[in-house]
């Protein structure tokens, strides 16, 4: 058996006050990973089971960005309640460095915000059995499984935020501040978000191995399991769960 665990969360957040004029947040993640189960030779056994397995916890890539006083960038990514690292990090930089907004000061009257967030991950698995002469009393398996979010799951630990911050997650904020405080003539916010996922699942028995099976079966399995989990305790209309 081979196993292999991904968790991987890549943040990144920019803001610019009331006398600034851009804020800009990007943030890229790459990952590429391997796992692979391989049984061959003359093999006698009570029963055999060849497993590839790669458990991928999450893959989350977020962006924020925010221009103007401040406002926005302490308190609308609060609502993100599931982006914990992002607002966290967030709120603490804003709460530090948000200045007073000055009327009397000479400010520019262009406001821009943009965040970009590029995901790109490829995840392999592989079992097989090649080369072999198998003897073997009862089932001989071969299965390869890629599986997101199981790990910790709803139901082992009751905790609903963890639910939102499983899987693949690929997240951008750009935002502009709109209270009467914000003097920008002219506002120009923009988000972009790419993620480009491959899952490959493979399990099979090359030519020429010779397998006996006394009492049982022989399985060849493949799977790839992602997740969605609807939380009706989220859900606010039916856009929610498109």
């Amino acid at each position: 058996t081979s196993v292999g665990n991904k968790d991987i969360s890549t943040s990144a957040a920019g803001a610019s006050f009331s006398a600034g004029t851009l804020g800009t947040a990007v943030s890229i993640s790459k990952s590429t990973s391997d796992i692979k189960s391989n049984l061959s030779g003359n093999i006698k056994a009570n029963s055999i089971k060849v497993n590839s397995e790669t458990n991928i916890e999450r893959i989350k890539t977020s962006s924020s960005a925010n221009v103007g006083n401040g406002y926005a960038y302490k308190h609308l990514l609060e609502s993100s309640a599931n982006d914990s690292e992002v607002t966290d990090k967030t709120k603490e930089f804003a709460n530090s460095n948000a200045p007073e907004t000055n009327s009397k000061s000479s400010v520019s009257k262009i406001a821009l915000s943009a965040a970009f967030s590029y995901s790109k991950h490829e995840n392999n698995s592989e079992a097989k059995i090649s080369n072999a002469t198998i003897n073997a009393n009862d089932n001989v398996e071969v299965s390869s499984n890629i599986i997101y979010g199981e790990n910790g799951s709803y139901e082992e630990s009751g905790d609903v935020s963890i639910i939102g911050d499983r899987g693949i997650k690929t997240v951008a904020i750009a935002s502009i501040d709109s209270t009467d405080q914000n003097t920008k003539g002219n506002s120009f916010s923009g988000a972009v978000v790419l993620s480009d996922i491959t899952n490959n699942s493979d399990a099979f028995i090359d030519d020429g191995v010779v397998i006996d099976v006394l009492n049982g079966d022989i399985g060849v399995y493949s799977k790839i399991y992602l997740g969605y989990r609807i939380v009706w305790s989220n859900i606010e209309n039916l856009d929610t769960i498109k």
